[in-house]
């Protein structure tokens, strides 16, 4: 979250920001099963991850309509999903962006102080 309020607020400062698209800093893009196995090794848990072919979330989506949105995000786990914030860098110089282990790490942390009621 630090790096994207910082690239936000970045953004929100600069004129030459203005009318254009931007990625904003962050970590290099890990698949969705890496990510997934981040979060449960710093929860403490063993993952438990499997696969269901694609024409399974297009058939279950004519009758379930969050199945039909995961159908259109598909593309997100099936090919690379690149992310680059050269751009950025570029026009306000180089971020120091937080690796995705230590966010998860202190998002976990955050978590576990704030239990839910």
């Amino acid at each position: 979250m630090r790096d994207f309020a910082r690239g936000l607020v970045t953004l929100g400062e600069r004129d030459e920001a203005l009318g254009q698209a931007w990625h904003l800093p962050c970590a290099p893009t890990p698949t969705q099963r890496e990510l997934a196995t981040l979060i449960f090794e710093e929860a403490g848990q063993k993952p438990k991850l499997g696969e269901a072919p694609s024409f399974l979330f297009k058939a279950v989506g004519l009758f379930v309509p969050i199945m039909r949105e995961l159908a259109e995000m598909l593309y997100q786990w099936e090919r690379p999903y690149l992310f680059s914030h050269a751009k950025f860098d570029k026009a306000f110089g180089a971020s120091d962006v937080l690796p995705h282990r230590e966010a998860i790490r202190e998002t976990v942390a955050w978590f576990r102080e704030h239990p839910a009621r």
